[in-house]
């Protein structure tokens, strides 16, 4: 189709979320979602014509002299449409007000257009503007309190004119996103505060919502303490308010109540205990009752629902919304457990409540808040700000979003479900998270550990409640149709998260189901969790983990595989009185074969009649192995390799404030950033001998390479161009 230039042209900009520099949004989400595009980079394409983008250098701010912003520029020849990337979701549940500042070199027609797909069709909403100005900037907003309530998946900026020049710049800035509707006139909180709810026990615990602004509030507990707040200009307050100690065996009623002159709030049947955030993907989801076409329940179902009369084990079920704006809240309700309430309820996240409840040492009321997904993957948990900051998970996560958001379902859309799962209950006060997710991240390998560290550190952070416990399950073996050993590689990524503090892994290597991702005994996965709890976060005196390898020595034809003391419990033992099955053994072919076993102690002898230079061994290293050996208190061991990437930890780099270890002390070297001048760095062992040196630091980019340092305790000798010198005690694993 030929277009002549006097024919309306329509200019098509179009952005992807992920690029957009979010700031904070209100409780009330009357704050600006989109922050100016000074920071952003912006995918613009066109209906009819080709559009370029100039960065104007000089990002000092908005004025009639300097063009400042992102400048869009018509060109004098005709192109065929490009498609455009959409902005994804978008939630008009509640109505927005769009604000664009525009500097135009004449008079133009703006438009926004909302879409969203329903049923293969397309419902859209669009809002005209007229530009009032030529050569100045004005701001235009874009009302769409009419706008049907939906989920819109595209945002698209249009602007028409009736003739164009070649060389015509349209600059804009300000991309805002308010809410039109102002926040009740009266005191609210969000979803998390209800009825029935779980508070942390002594805690300074967070209570927060919104009010007219400057109205006072004074909130109350019933166990005797206060707190006063007061609402800001956008209608937001927040307060802390101690709670008490929980005494085991009892639990009493209490009532929280947040009064203001507007009116009074009060939340009853409350309980103080132990709080625990239960998240992940569909085996963390997975309920106690079957689901047709999807889970056959846990075993013996009916009879684990009938007897699940716990009031004091609270449960609040976080509706499912990914999102592309981070929410303020959440759909969901505190319920006490019962057979009606729990059938439908995380398996996983009930038999971890349920064994703190039932520990005598324990036996306080526990709150669990199950934020759980079906299919997702780490990446769609992980804030845009996290991934954003590291090189290598925006390289691979966000990246190829980026470049084709709609070929990505919600679960795996890079922070989605922490925008929509996780971040409206933060602050709410915990002890911890258990989190059993991995299998949608099966091809990842050691990447998953770089991912999940990095959200875990992401939540610690935003949660501001310093290394709260997180305990995790490693996934069960399952068949599936993806190479070897694709499972055995995330096993082992999932094994080295545990040198991020106060982390514990369950294993299931024995209770898993290889035919099916979704195992029926969840009992004892939770239980399994709790003993981590038990013994790292209660300080009870309990073997918390089957066998983790911890080093290997080569003796003669034969390795000899050591499991970190505290793991070994009572002795290594096998779950069929056999010996230890599925390791195997290579030599300097890097051929690995079936290997005999012999346990020693506490440790395994590992040979074959076949290597006589042995170099590695590996246990139940394959996606779907069924290894026998456990410890005597009958705790699986975990899988392991002993040729697989050596794990560094730095022990110490908290006590140098200038010195920060970047990005993760894991990949085989050691680097910091620059905040101090360093003559050279130089690796010594424990024996004081030097092993590394880099003289040349500077020029070698203040890196230290370990690749090919054994196991072991080092310091890491820094010596400062002012003649400092400075130690960083490190472990290679």
């Amino acid at each position: 189709m030929k277009f002549t230039k006097t024919k309306m042209l329509k200019y098509l900009l179009s952005s992807v979320v992920l690029n957009l520099i979010f700031s904070q949004p209100s409780f009330a989400q009357q704050s600006v979602m989109y922050t100016n595009f000074d920071d952003v980079n912006l995918s613009f394409s066109t209906f009819l014509c080709s559009l370029d983008i100039v960065e104007n250098p000089s990002k000092t701010g908005i004025n009639t002299s300097e063009h400042v912003g992102h400048v869009v520029s018509t060109a004098d020849t005709w192109e065929g449409m490009v498609n455009s990337v959409p902005l994804s979701f978008i939630d008009f549940s509640d109505k927005h007000i769009f604000k664009l500042k525009v500097f135009s070199p004449r008079l133009a027609k703006i438009l926004i257009k909302l879409e969203y797909s329903v049923n293969k069709g397309t419902v859209f909403t669009t809002v005209y503007k007229n530009t009032t100005k030529v050569g100045e900037w004005e701001e235009l907003s874009f009302d769409f309190t009419d706008a049907a309530s939906g989920v819109y998946d595209n945002i698209v900026l249009f602007f028409d004119i009736d003739a164009t020049n070649a060389g015509d710049n349209w600059y804009f800035d300000d991309l805002q996103l308010v809410s039109s509707n102002p926040p009740d006139n009266r005191v609210s909180l969000p979803n998390i505060f209800r009825n029935n709810m779980v508070l942390q026990q002594n805690m300074d615990v967070t209570v927060w919502g919104f009010a007219p602004a400057g109205e006072k509030l004074v909130i109350t507990g019933s166990w005797g303490k206060t707190a006063e707040a007061t609402a800001d200009q956008q209608g937001k307050w927040s307060a802390k308010i101690i709670t008490p100690t929980a005494v085991p065996g009892e639990a009493p009623r209490y009532t929280l109540t947040v009064a203001g002159t507007s009116n009074t709030v009060e939340f009853s049947n409350v309980l103080v205990g132990e709080v625990w955030v239960c998240s992940g993907q569909s085996n963390m989801d997975f309920p106690l009752s079957p689901i047709p076409q999807w889970t056959l329940g846990v075993d013996n179902y009916a009879s684990e629902i009938a007897s699940a009369n716990y009031p004091e084990i609270r449960l609040f079920n976080v509706a499912k919304r990914p999102t592309s704006l981070e929410s303020t809240d959440c759909e969901g309700s505190w319920v006490e457990c019962n057979p009606a309430n729990i059938a439908n309820l995380s398996a996983v996240a009930y038999y971890f409540g349920r064994e703190l409840f039932n520990d005598v040492n324990i036996n306080v009321p526990v709150g669990l808040i199950q934020s759980a997904y079906g299919g997702s993957a780490c990446q769609a948990w992980t804030s845009f700000e996290v991934l954003g900051s590291n090189t290598e998970l925006n390289a691979k996560y966000l990246v190829p979003f980026q470049q084709n958001p709609a070929s990505f379902s919600s679960e795996y859309k890079p922070a989605y479900l922490y925008n929509g799962m996780i971040a409206p209950i933060i602050p709410f006060a915990i002890r911890g998270v258990i989190w059993y997710q991995g299998e949608s991240n099966n091809s990842d390998g050691d990447m998953y550990r770089k991912l999940c560290a990095e959200m875990l550190k992401g939540w610690r952070k935003d949660w501001s409640q310093g290394d709260f416990p997180f305990y995790y399950v490693q996934v069960a073996p399952y068949n599936m149709t993806l190479p070897e050993p694709v499972y055995a590689t995330l096993r082992e990524a999932q094994m080295n998260m545990l040198t991020e503090r106060n982390t514990g892994m369950a294993v299931t290597t024995d209770i898993g189901n290889a035919t099916n991702i979704h195992p029926t005994n969840k009992y004892d996965v939770g239980k399994r969790l709790a003993l981590w709890a038990k013994a790292k976060t209660y300080q009870e005196d309990v073997v918390y983990s089957g066998p983790l390898y911890e080093s290997y020595s080569i003796e003669g034809s034969k390795i000899r595989i050591s499991f970190k003391a505290e793991t070994v419990g009572a002795g290594l033992t096998t779950n069929n009185g056999l010996p230890p099955d599925n390791f195997t053994i290579a030599g300097t072919d890097n051929v690995f074969h079936t290997a005999t076993t012999e346990i020693v102690g506490n440790e395994i002898l590992v040979s074959s009649a076949v290597v006589t230079n042995p170099i590695a061994a590996r246990y139940a290293f394959s996606n779907a192995p069924s290894p026998n050996l456990i410890n005597k208190e009958f705790l699986p061991a975990s899988p392991f390799r002993t040729d697989g990437p050596l794990v560094l930890k730095v022990e110490n780099a908290n006590e140098f404030n200038n010195i920060e270890v970047f990005p993760n002390p894991f990949d085989r070297q050691i680097n910091f950033r620059n905040g101090i001048e360093v003559e050279s760095l130089e690796l010594i062992s424990v024996s004081g001998k030097s092993v590394l040196k880099n003289s040349q630091p500077e020029k070698e980019g203040n890196v230290i390479d370990t690749s090919d340092v054994q196991a072991g305790l080092y310091f890491l000798r820094i010596q400062e161009k002012n003649g400092e010198i400075r130690s960083l005690k490190m472990v290679k694993y």
